[in-house]
């Protein structure tokens, strides 16, 4: 795109871009970027740095993603319906709600607006509780500061899976900037077209959350809380002290702020978002550290063991929740949901306490289409629990979607429940390793950012499709190769269970390649960021045996993408193009299990 369309932007979009914003576009790549394409769904939705240009979240596009929705709806048949939109503490994010309710106000559409930054549990929740036709997040989760997102939910609270994301997506391309509908706010409220949404929304979510409580006493754990400057403190502090719970505030994180001051990247996952409350676990001696992403849809947990703190991964999480759940509950017909590319563990749990699990595609929203389905043949209660390796993890029927804050009254009771046996969460899921076998994860990503590391990372998959027993080196040997592009029955943990009677999994640009020795290797590209993402799987004797295993295929596997990227770069320089931009990013910590003093867990 040339200057003279940068500047119409930057005339367009004036009042409402910030001084970073302007200078971003100095650089050539980054200007290049923002004017290579429009935005587009992926995996949570639209999610994309914020900016000028029609690749980046601003008003401008902000607005036409609103007035596609609202085409979509009113085709639908839901004119004049109820549409509920929340926003997180990013930057820009209350203005771009706003921008989102007066789109859909000026196409008949009813409003109903969270007066606050908002979890997006709390929507989900909403959205059912309020009977709405549709719900918007203006939020990008876990991202950097400089992202924003627009994430559409359905009527039942789930997002938008793959077809009405497609459907959404058609209205969007069709929509030019200049057809874009507004009105005025102030208007909206003042005539009822406009309201916001009352506290009581927000009391009957944690009336549903403490229902769903086992009655495990909680007085014996001490808790660090911190939303990391994002939407959670205000509810998470209702449901602690709802529950008579001992914790305590990370006091550097607990106000909103879009700057995420103490972490250039707020995700549970990463160690930098944890090392504060880490801290103040380790000096003030409580059991838990707990963590909240800036929507408070993920939770991430930091246990004190053996003097020392101790970061769990979202698998190591889910397994020790779903093995908890699974001791206090009913278990005989109940279904529980992960994805494919979560440990191969909860299989075997599921076999050894008599329920089902089901492996669904990467996105919670997938989990949620699966209970919508479960509700609609009247087996909604057979929902036993939801988890996915990326910290999120939803218990209870009363949202359609990851959840962190009732999630974070569930760690607190599966600590609780252990530590009345003398156990920390330690030592209950090294007990859960010596029951069922040590299996170790590590999740890598490699990120490739501008229009060429996106063709770097599609040829990439290409290449491993095209010879994927031949990928890497020897010591790794690929025995089978599952392309989920083409579609394939969801995967079960029941034996007997009749192939042909699962559900079909949509195609997904996924390779999961099986080794000799039971592990996993799992490729896919990122639909939210410009990132390939490797899941690693190992099965051995021993903790020890199964990290120095994922130490020879995560080495296999570098070699092999370093390989590749490097001849692409090749091949692109001589085609002119400028450099791929590659940096290979830790997203999850080895193995977190210290086997020296295993405990027997009852």
């Amino acid at each position: 795109m040339s200057d003279n369309n940068a500047a119409q932007w930057i005339q367009a979009l004036a009042g409402s871009i910030q001084d970073w914003e302007l200078e971003k576009i100095k650089n050539e790549d980054e200007l290049k970027d923002a004017f290579s394409k429009d935005l587009s769904f992926g995996t949570g939705g639209i999610r994309a740095l914020m900016g000028i240009g029609p690749n980046r979240m601003n008003v401008l596009t902000i607005g036409r993603a609103s007035q596609g929705l609202a085409n979509y709806l009113l085709k639908t048949g839901c004119s004049g319906e109820t549409v509920a939109i929340a926003c997180d503490s990013r930057i820009h994010s209350s203005e771009f709600s706003e921008v989102a309710a007066s789109v859909l106000s000026a196409n008949g559409f009813r409003v109903a607006l969270f007066p606050n930054a908002t979890p997006t549990p709390l929507l989900s929740f909403g959205i059912r509780k309020m009977k709405c036709c549709a719900g918007v997040s203006i939020t990008a989760s876990h991202n950097p500061k400089e992202y924003n997102g627009f994430k559409v939910y359905g009527p039942t609270g789930d997002q938008a899976t793959d077809a009405l994301a497609q459907a959404i997506q058609t209205e969007i391309e069709q929509v030019d900037f200049n057809e874009v509908k507004r009105t005025d706010i102030e208007g909206g409220l003042d005539n009822g077209t406009i309201f916001w949404i009352p506290e009581s929304i927000s009391t009957a979510y944690l009336d549903e959350v403490c229902g769903q409580a086992h009655g495990i006493p909680l007085g014996s754990i001490k808790a660090i809380y911190s939303p990391l400057n994002g939407t959670g403190f205000n509810l998470a502090a209702k449901l602690l002290n709802r529950v008579d719970a001992n914790w305590e505030v990370v006091a550097e994180q607990k106000d909103p702020d879009g700057n995420f001051p103490t972490c250039q990247k707020p995700n549970p996952e990463n160690d930098e978002a944890m090392r504060l409350g880490s801290k103040q676990l380790k000096e003030s001696g409580a059991d838990l550290f707990i963590a909240n992403d800036p929507d408070a849809d993920r939770l991430g947990v930091v246990v004190m063991h053996g003097g020392d703190t101790i970061k769990l991964t979202g698998d190591e999480v889910g397994l020790l929740l779903l093995d908890f759940i699974s001791r206090v509950k009913q278990c005989e017909g109940a279904i529980a949901y992960t994805t494919i590319v979560s440990t191969p563990l909860a299989d075997i749990l599921a076999r050894k306490r008599g329920f089902e699990l089901r492996r669904t595609l990467t996105g919670f929203k997938y989990i949620g289409e699966q209970m919508d389905a479960l509700e609609e043949d009247g087996q909604i209660g057979s929902f036993l629990f939801g988890f996915e390796e990326s910290c999120g993890y939803l218990s209870g029927t009363h949202v359609r979607d990851k959840d962190g804050i009732s999630s974070l009254l569930l760690v607190l009771e599966c600590a609780a429940y252990h530590k009345q046996y003398g156990l920390d969460l330690i030592d209950a899921l090294a007990g859960i390793y010596q029951e069922l076998g040590f299996c170790m994860g590590r999740q890598i990503s490699f990120e490739l950012t501008g229009p060429a590391g996106r063709h770097a990372m599609a040829s990439a998959m290409r290449a491993i499709r095209a010879q994927p027993y031949n990928a890497f080196e020897k010591a790794i040997r690929v025995t089978d190769m599952y392309d989920y592009s083409r579609g394939t029955h969801m995967p079960t943990s029941e034996i007997s269970q009749s192939y042909e009677d699962l559900p079909l999994l949509p195609p997904s640009n996924v390779i999961e390649l099986r080794l000799e020795d039971d592990g996993k290797i799992i490729l896919r590209p990122s639909g939210t960021e410009p990132k390939l993402k490797a899941y690693l799987f190992a099965i051995a004797q021993s903790g020890e045996d199964a990290k120095n295993r994922l130490d020879e295929m995560e080495t296999a596997l570098r070699s092999r993408l370093a390989a590749h990227f490097k001849k692409e770069e090749r091949r692109l320089r001589q085609n002119g193009s400028r450099n791929i931009v590659i940096r290979w990013l830790w997203l999850t910590a080895v193995a977190t299990i210290q086997l020296c003093s295993v405990k027997a867990v009852p």
